[in-house]
């Protein structure tokens, strides 16, 4: 059954509904008319929309038992949908089936859902559709809750979602038949009440579950993708499930996406309104409300239901609901912050319609801003009930005069929205039902509601609507100026805008930018009194009066805003005469605001308004942060046309905008030193003026700040900038750059500078890189020897291409260099490059000589400015080693127990001399230097008869005085020591020379004593005695070399293994006591085995085990001593062994000290090879071990040792087989 009514008498609205009897004119069946008549009046918003059933209203019996309504939604056309439940058994008011339908915009079904599709049976439950969701393709999406079972008791309750075709029929590519639980708990009950759609069709459902939590009740959110299955990318499988704090539960009553996609969820928790934002993961957003929920109520002690909510275009979220008997609306901003422009300044709005139950339901929000809420009050009965609200939370007052209306449905009966939805035209539309008795219907109420024209002039925004370009229809119509009154400006026009009162507000820059509002919502929201926006200053002109009480506005509660507001006088004294015009309003620089009402006199009239109350401004002055805007607003509802003198205002002779910087250069230098300059404004601004400060090349000069902020308080404070010099290393000269000072016209608030031209200031940085190279010394010495030196060299600073020097040597028989030329870049320009100095031997003596090698830049492959560096020079001082003839004295030894004399110079002061001897077949080399104690080391060279140049072989310590040379070749050999000395200089000697003919040394020359003859010790057996002669060659005296002499290793291919002691060992043994071999000159033993010692030879442990083992490489046990004279050392053992590393290659021969005889001065080890006997080495007595290279000692047969002492020489051992 479907019942209508219709008005013949008036429309029904918030006043109450007559019924009179005697216009009752029949009851038909199951169909009453109630009829009315007509109403003739204008409709106004907040009245019922008599184009919807003919009165506004519609009941629809859907059955005869329980149906109602709790969804809405409109399509783009104005048509729309509706869900519920109606009555399925009406033996059971429990027993409720989902339900919904589809209308066309006069209220009539259009068809869309026609049965089976417009219900649909899931249990014997309560099977509701809480929310409607329209596809982009057509289709439709139903949420609510329905039991379990389709028998016995229902099941429990479950969520769920339906999904038709645009005919309407199940769509069975959801879910496979179009429905789908979604389930919470597997036995408990979980409802829900909300649903939302994403932009990829994706679904939303949010309620609550009997989770077992603290609260009982928890919330509950689940996401389904496009076929029906959990999207199990969002929460945790697809769902969401909290408990949150409290005793008393908590559920979702509403859903919304926002345009990021972020999921806004809000409901009741414990008695209050609870609002929570997602990621679109399923996850808290935490930068909503710092942890992801907001929470608040209503009041105290307010027990608070939400039941709506929507996001406004620009974030805002706006809530609505009730608690305590009133009704509830509430706006947060984007982060989850009460928003305090909203309401009371706390972001609320508390509505009382004066009943003690009642709710609000629904929630809209107009394409204009406006708020509609919709629900029920029972103030009389209990009826349906709309209110709407301005953007800022007010009850708008062009909504039924007082922004409330309701709509009854008859006497006796209760009537509840629930739902709430607005057309194209702005119109809203209220859904739920009307019960009598046990009868419940659903029902409708449609309310006119116009959207507010606001558009407003060039230059102005819209204060209150409706405003049509240059109209102001009609009070309570008002527009603003954006842009405030400039410091010394001034607004100039006729005063004679019939029917316009003309206004100034005065706001606080920084209250305003921190409402986030334009000039025109913050007036709006903060100059209201709850009847009109009151401004700051006002005049309403009436020809050539003012209305100096607002009388003529359109009714009494208007007279206070449009009477004369902030301005000393009254009616006389503040009339104008149309030949006055024009007027004139001005800030003055120093803050006064007035108006002109006379040029002639000249007459200004004065404020008497203190802007800022208790602060330090006076009356009248406008404080500094602080700016005047003008307005005009319409007196009554005749609409206003603004003149072209209106539209076309502005300001002038305002202080001009600009800035100045000084001075307008500064001079730093590489040496990081600073320079400043100031900027200040040339006079103040309408709020803060915001200036870039940048440098052209920070590679030459930085600046300590980016940016400077001039206010309206400092404006006239100079600013410094410091400028900082930068370091380089780059030979670039004075560089010149710029800093420049931009204005920010972003972060700028007074518009007037953002057409300013920057300011720059030139900086030059004075270059303290000049070209130029450095070496690293101015002398160096090398010697004849081939001695070497080394000079680095490296650029001064960096050049800006390549730069190349060459080297030369002025005399390259002297001295030689490694490298003609060298080259620097621009990376490698401080890198040090090595130039190296050789000296050059010659045969002259021609003394130390000096040689200049030169350093200069080759001007044509460097870099120009390196052109002018002067050439730069270093000294090479190249030591002589050629000997003249003249002879030191000279110094005759014999060798005790033997006929040989070795003639040994002593040299003059200042010099080193050396000396050669054969003994038998060996030659033997001899030196002495004048002052031996300082004598840190003595330097050995070789020349051959094959090379013809010296080659140094071996280095001594300090102590060492001679040395044996054997395994020379056929040809004379030459010999030169230097010794080197603790300070660091040198000393060359004589070349001396020995001659081999035929593998034998036939005789020395000695260089340096005199002609000596020298009778050798014979060294064959003892039937044989060789004595040939030596004529010793006097040799030239040596100088002091200053060179640093790094001393080479020994060239072992240079000399034999030992020294050549007899061709056989037959000889030897013959005479057992031939002591031929002791004869040997002081020094000569040392002398090879310090050249044994530096070629580093010794025996492996490996070695050593095989010998321990017994085998040939076994216990080499030398022997004992034979016996000898008396107080001669004697009896001592010697062993060859391995040495201590396994895989070691070198032998190592020890010895023990003598267990008779007398004193040993030093030990004598020999090796018999080629048949001939070799001095191996000789040893100091504290010395008992030595180290010979494998490849040596595998060479010798046969091995002996014998000791000597003051007593003489001593018997020598058994001789031992040699290794294998």
């Amino acid at each position: 059954m479907e019942m209508y009514l219709t008005s013949q008498e008036k429309p029904i609205t918030k006043k109450a509904l007559t019924v009179c009897s005697k216009y009752l004119l029949f009851v038909i069946t199951t169909l009453v008319f109630l009829t009315f008549n007509p109403s003739t009046a204008h409709a106004d918003d907040g009245d019922l929309d008599t184009s919807f059933q003919g009165n506004g209203m519609r009941i629809q019996n859907r059955t005869n038992g329980t149906d109602y309504l709790r969804a809405l939604t409109f399509r783009a056309d104005g048509t729309f949908v509706v869900g519920g439940s109606d009555d399925n058994n009406q033996s059971s008011a429990q027993a409720l089936r989902m339900a919904n339908m589809s209308f066309g915009t006069s209220g009539t079904s259009d068809g869309t859902f026609t049965n089976p599709n417009d219900r649909l049976f899931w249990s014997p439950k309560t099977d509701t559709i809480h929310e409607i969701l329209l596809l982009s393709d057509g289709r439709y999406a139903f949420t609510g809750h329905a039991g379990t079972a389709t028998t016995g008791s229902g099941g429990d309750y479950d969520c769920v979602a339906v999904l038709r075709k645009a005919n309407g029929d199940l769509d069975n590519s959801f879910a496979g038949n179009g429905k789908k639980f979604v389930q919470f708990h597997a036995s408990n009950d979980d409802q829900c009440f909300a649903g939302a759609l994403q932009s990829d069709n994706k679904i939303l459902v949010g309620g609550w579950v009997q989770d077992g939590g603290s609260a009982g009740w928890e919330i509950a959110l689940a996401r389904l993708n496009t076929d029906g299955t959990l999207d199990t990318s969002f929460g945790s499988g697809g769902k969401i499930i909290e408990d949150l704090p409290g005793s008393s539960g908590s559920f979702i009553t509403s859903i919304e996406i926002q345009a990021d996609g972020k999921i806004v969820v809000a409901g009741t928790s414990d008695n209050d309104f609870f609002v929570i934002r997602y990621t679109t993961t399923g996850t808290r957003d935490t930068t909503f409300s710092s942890d992801g929920i907001h929470t608040f109520d209503l009041g105290a002690s307010s027990t608070d239901t939400l039941r709506s909510m929507k996001i406004q275009s620009d974030g805002k979220i706006v809530v609505a609901g009730y608690g305590s008997g009133d009704w509830g609306v509430a706006r947060l901003t984007s982060s989850g912050a009460m928003d305090t422009s909203f309401g009371g300044g706390d972001g609320i709005t508390v509505t009382d319609f004066g009943g003690s139950a009642d709710e609000a339901w629904g929630l809209a929000i107009a394409s204009d801003g406006k708020i509609l809420v919709g629900g029920h009050t029972n103030a009389s009965g209990t009826d349906f009930a709309v209110a709407r609200y301005t953007s800022a939370g007010v009850l708008d007052t062009g909504f039924s005069s007082d922004g409330k209306a309701t709509a009854d449905f008859g006497s006796g009966r209760t009537d509840r929205a629930y739902a709430i939805g607005i057309d194209g035209d702005g119109n809203v539309l209220l859904a739920g039902s009307s019960k009598t008795g046990n009868d419940e219907d659903w029902a409708y109420a449609k309310f006119l509601s116009s959207t507010t024209v606001e558009n407003p002039p060039s230059g102005f925004e819209v204060v209150n609507g409706p405003v049509d370009d240059d109209e102001l229809q009609g009070l309570p119509a008002e527009v603003v100026k954006t842009a405030p009154l400039c410091r010394g400006g001034e607004w100039t026009f006729d005063h004679d805008t019939a029917g316009i009162a003309t206004r100034q507000y005065v706001i606080q820059d920084s209250v305003l930018s921190a409402s986030g509002l334009s000039v025109g919502e913050y007036i709006k929201n903060n100059f209201h009194d709850g009847t009109s926006t009151m401004p700051t200053h006002n005049l309403l002109w009436v020809a050539s009066h003012i209305d100096h009480d607002g009388n003529t506005a359109l009714s009494s509660e208007y007279f206070s805003a449009f009477g004369i507001v902030g301005w000393v006088g009254n009616q006389t004294t503040l009339d104008v005469a149309n030949a006055a015009d024009p007027i004139t309003f001005k800030l003055f620089s120093d803050g006064n605001f007035k108006w002109k009402s006379s040029a002639t006199p000249e007459t200004w009239i004065d404020s008497n308004v203190d802007y800022d109350g208790a602060g330090p401004s006076p009356t009248g002055v406008i404080p500094t942060g602080w700016s005047v805007y003008m307005a005009f607003a319409a007196k009554d509802s005749t609409t206003r046309t603004l003149p072209n003198y209106v539209l076309n205002l502005t300001q002038a002779n305002c202080d001009v905008a600009g800035f100045t910087r000084s001075p307008a250069s500064v001079t730093v230098s590489e040496a990081v030193t600073t320079g400043t300059f100031t900027v200040v404004l040339d006079s103040q601004p309408g709020g803060n003026v915001v200036f870039d400060i940048s440098a052209s090349d920070t590679g030459e000069a930085t600046v300590d700040s980016s940016s400077l902020t001039f206010t309206t308080g400092n404006w006239s404070t100079l600013q410094t900038v410091t400028v900082t010099g930068v370091d380089d290393s780059l030979d670039d000269g004075d560089q010149s750059s710029t800093v420049t000072v931009a204005v920010n016209t972003g972060s700028t608030a007074d518009s007037a500078y953002d057409a300013l031209s920057s300011q720059s200031v030139t900086v030059t940085t004075v270059d303290d890189d000049g070209p130029g190279f450095t070496i690293s010394t101015t002398a160096v010495t090398v010697s004849e020897a081939g001695t070497t030196a080394t000079i680095t060299i490296e650029l001064d600073s960096q050049p800006t291409s390549d730069v190349v020097i060459s080297i030369t040597s002025a005399d390259t028989g002297e001295a030689t260099l490694g490298s003609a030329q060298v080259t620097f870049t621009s990376s490698n320009w401080n890198t040090q490059q090595n130039v190296l100095v050789t000296g050059v031997d010659e045969t002259t003596v021609d003394g130390d000589q000096s040689t200049a090698v030169t350093f200069a830049v080759v001007d044509g492959s460097s870099a120009d400015n390196f052109d002018p560096v002067a050439d730069q020079t270093v000294t090479v001082t190249t030591t002589d080693d050629d000997i003249a003839t003249s002879l030191p004295p000279v110094t005759t030894t014999t060798v005790p127990g033997s006929s040989t004399t070795t003639t040994t110079t002593t040299p003059p002061t200042g010099t080193v001399s050396l000396s050669a001897a054969p003994t038998g077949d060996t030659g033997v080399l001899n030196w002495a230097a004048s002052d031996p104690g300082n004598v840190a080391s003595f330097s050995l060279a070789h020349r051959d008869p094959n090379s013809g140049s010296f080659n140094n072989v071996n280095t001594f310590g300090g102590s060492t005085i001679d040395h044996l040379a054997t395994g020379l070749d056929d040809g004379v050999h030459s010999f030169r020591i230097l010794a080197v000395y603790n300070d660091g200089t040198a000393l060359a000697s004589n070349v001396a020379t020995i001659t081999v003919s035929g593998g034998v040394i036939v005789g020395p020359v000695v260089t340096t004593p005199p002609t000596t003859t020298a009778t050798p010790t014979t060294t064959a057996t003892p039937t044989t005695t060789a004595t040939p002669t030596t004529t010793a060659t006097p040799t030239t005296t040596s100088r002091i070399v200053e060179i640093t002499i790094v001393p080479p290793e020994s060239d072992s291919a240079s000399l034999s293994l030992g020294t050549e002691e007899l061709p056989t060992e037959q000889a030897l043994e013959v005479t057992g006591t031939d002591n031929s071999d002791d004869q040997i000159p002081a020094g000569l033993i040392a002398a090879g085995a310090g050249l044994l010692t530096a070629a580093g030879l010794y025996l492996s442990r490996k070695w050593w085990l095989g010998l321990l083992a017994g085998t040939a490489l076994g216990m080499l046990i030398l022997g004992l001593f034979g016996r000898r004279p008396p107080g001669m050392p004697e009896d001592f053992e010697v062993f060859k062994k391995l040495g201590w590393e396994e895989d070691g290659t070198d032998a190592v021969i020890t010895w023990s000290e003598p267990e008779k005889g007398g004193k040993v001065t030093s030990y004598i080890l020999q090796g018999f090879k080629d048949n001939k006997w070799l001095i191996i080495g000789e040893y100091d007595d504290e010395t008992f071990t030595d180290t010979i290279e494998t490849n040596r000692a595998d060479e010798i047969e046969r091995w002996r040792m014998h000791a000597k002492g003051p007593g003489g020489t001593g018997k020598k051992t058994k001789s031992e087989t040699g290794l294998d």
